[in-house]
C-alpha cells in the first residue's frame, strides 16, 4: 500500500474468482449494487462488498488516535472522539504561542492544529472550537475558525475585539457538517485584524487537578 493514500476496504464472497472470502483494500471507490455498495456491478468486482475505510500515514502504517481518525467502519458505526490541542503541554503552568498574521494561518505555527478524517458522506461531523486569546494592543479583532482542507481559509469562526491590555477572551464556535465522502483535515487557525501579537492559551495550571486544563483547541466526534 503507498503512503499516504486513501483506501477503501472490501470483503470477498466465497464465489470471487481472486482470493475468495478475504479482505482486500483498493483506490477503487465501491458502486452502488444489490442495495449495498460494491467493488463492481458485474464480474468478479461484485463478489466483493465495501465495509470501510483507511488511510496511510507517511510510512504506509494504520492510524486511528483523537488527532487522526483514518480506520473507518462503513457498518457497525459508533462514535468516534477527535481533538487537537495545538502546543498543550502538562507540567502545571500556562503553555502559550503567538502570531500578528492579519490572514488566516493555523495556529501554533501548524504544529498539532490539525484533526484528520474520512467521512462516510452521510453522518454529521461536530467540531467545536474554543480559544482564551489576549493581544498585547487595545482594539484588535482577534478571529478563530475551523479551516476545512485549507489553513488559509476559515470556512466557520468567531471573532473578539480587544479593549484594553492586557484584556482576556474566551471565545467559541459549533460547527456540525456531512463532509463529502473521503478525507479531510479540519484546522484551527486564528488571525488578528490588524499588527499586533496575539497569544493563545493552549492550557491552563492545574489548580489542584492532576493534568493541566486544555484551553484553546478543536474538538469533536466523527462516525466511524
Amino acid at each position: 500500500m503507498a503512503a499516504s493514500t486513501l483506501y477503501y476496504v472490501y470483503v470477498s464472497n466465497a464465489d470471487a474468482t481472486f482470493r475468495p472470502s478475504k479482505l482486500g483494500a483498493s483506490a477503487t471507490a465501491p458502486s452502488a449494487y444489490r442495495g449495498s455498495r460494491y467493488l463492481a456491478t458485474s464480474g468478479n468486482g461484485a463478489n466483493w462488498r465495501f465495509v470501510g475505510y483507511v488511510r496511510t500515514d507517511g510510512s504506509t502504517e494504520f492510524v486511528d488516535t483523537a488527532q487522526n481518525r483514518l480506520v473507518v467502519n462503513y457498518y457497525n458505526r459508533r462514535p468516534l472522539d477527535v481533538f487537537a490541542n495545538p502546543g498543550y503541554v502538562d507540567d502545571n503552568g500556562y503553555t502559550t504561542y503567538t502570531t500578528t498574521s492579519t490572514t488566516w494561518v493555523a495556529a501554533n505555527g501548524g504544529t498539532g492544529s490539525r484533526i484528520a478524517i474520512i467521512s462516510n458522506g452521510e453522518d454529521v461531523t461536530l467540531i467545536h472550537g474554543t480559544a482564551t486569546v489576549v493581544a498585547d494592543t487595545n482594539s484588535r479583532l482577534i478571529s478563530i475558525g475551523l479551516g476545512v482542507d485549507s489553513t488559509t481559509n476559515a470556512t466557520a469562526g468567531l471573532f473578539t475585539e480587544d479593549h484594553t491590555t492586557p484584556d482576556y477572551h474566551g471565545t467559541s464556535f459549533l460547527w456540525p457538517q456531512v463532509y463529502a465522502e473521503g478525507y479531510h483535515t479540519l484546522d484551527l487557525l486564528w488571525n488578528v485584524s490588524s499588527a499586533a501579537t496575539i497569544t493563545a492559551y493552549a492550557d491552563n495550571i492545574r489548580l489542584g487537578g492532576t493534568a493541566d486544563a486544555r484551553i484553546t483547541g478543536i474538538y469533536g466526534s466523527v462516525m466511524g
